[in-house]
């Protein structure tokens, strides 16, 4: 049996011991602006099961930590970055709309740089 400290509540198992379990304050602490690994998973288009396997691989390419029996990804890491080339296509219907395009080139620009 684990003796109860202040900031642990007691809980009974389904074996009839008791455990001790973190506070509140504690999980709040812990996974602060965390996200799991399977909504990490799901927000990159990836399996689950395979974002599992990266982590056991150590393959996932962002950090993340086992607790208990959670993984956790690093809050800063979730969050998306834009390091990649972006391509605009634009066209006009005949050889006579030639000069709208650059314009319609400067309103896509636009729009896809933000």
């Amino acid at each position: 049996m684990l003796a109860a400290s202040s900031d642990a509540q007691r809980r009974r198992c389904p074996r009839g011991r008791f455990e001790a379990f973190p506070s509140a304050s504690f999980r709040a602490m812990v996974y602060a602006g965390t996200r799991g690994l399977k909504e990490w998973a799901k927000r990159e288009g990836v399996h689950y099961v395979t974002a599992y396997r990266w982590f056991r691989e150590g393959k996932l390419p962002v950090p993340a930590r086992r607790v208990g029996r959670l993984i956790l990804v690093d809050p800063a890491a979730t969050e998306p970055t834009h390091t990649g080339v972006t391509v605009v296509y634009a066209r006009v219907s005949s050889a006579d709309r030639r000069a709208d395009l650059d314009g319609q080139v400067a309103r896509v620009t636009g729009w896809a740089t933000g």
